[in-house]
């Protein structure tokens, strides 16, 4: 017996670390451990590079800024756990959506940042669209659906000035969505 307790111990301790393991590689790798989407250190790192290449190319580089509709109640009413699973949810959803065309990135708590580099602007509309329509049912009967901002790289923009007029347009899309 005291050999079965010292061998559920060694597992236990195997087990501790190969997940400490795993959530380090995704972190070193800009990973989102709850999402697996690129994290907000990757956006960075990819939008200053894609920014760049736009200039160079002269090609569109569209950034949707996207909040997630009505999570507050999810967390509120159906605690942390079942925000998680519609986060998750959520994000698989997007980036999904936006798979063939660009890269998702969870920006922080229920915000999303997806980058579409050399598409038209019919496609972005689209895709737009598609992710605001996505809405998905949470038990208890809370729909939660995403609003998202859209802007478009200028020449000489700096990075933080195009970050900020698309969550800006996220703000807005939201009240209006809101308005009904």
């Amino acid at each position: 017996k005291p050999d079965c307790e010292l061998l559920e111990s060694l597992n236990l301790i195997a087990l501790g670390a190969t997940i400490f393991i795993q959530e380090n590689e995704k972190r070193i790798e800009g990973r989102d451990i709850l999402t697996g989407l690129f994290n907000r250190g990757r956006f960075y790192q990819d939008i200053r590079h894609l920014t760049d290449v736009s200039r160079h190319t002269g090609q569109p580089l569209y950034l949707f800024f996207i909040d997630l509709n009505n999570f507050k109640a999810v967390n509120d009413s159906l605690g942390h756990e079942m925000g998680d699973r519609v986060l998750k949810s959520q994000a698989f959803t997007i980036n999904r959506t936006i798979a063939d065309y660009g890269m998702t990135y969870r920006y922080g708590g229920d915000e999303f940042c997806v980058i579409l580099p050399g598409i038209g602007e019919q496609k972005m509309l689209e895709l737009a669209k598609r992710i605001e329509i996505s809405t998905e049912q949470a038990p208890g009967g809370i729909p939660v659906s995403a609003s998202v901002g859209v802007a478009v790289s200028e020449s000489g923009e700096e990075i933080e000035s195009f970050i900020a007029r698309a969550d800006e347009k996220m703000y807005e899309r939201k009240a209006f969505l809101k308005k009904g």
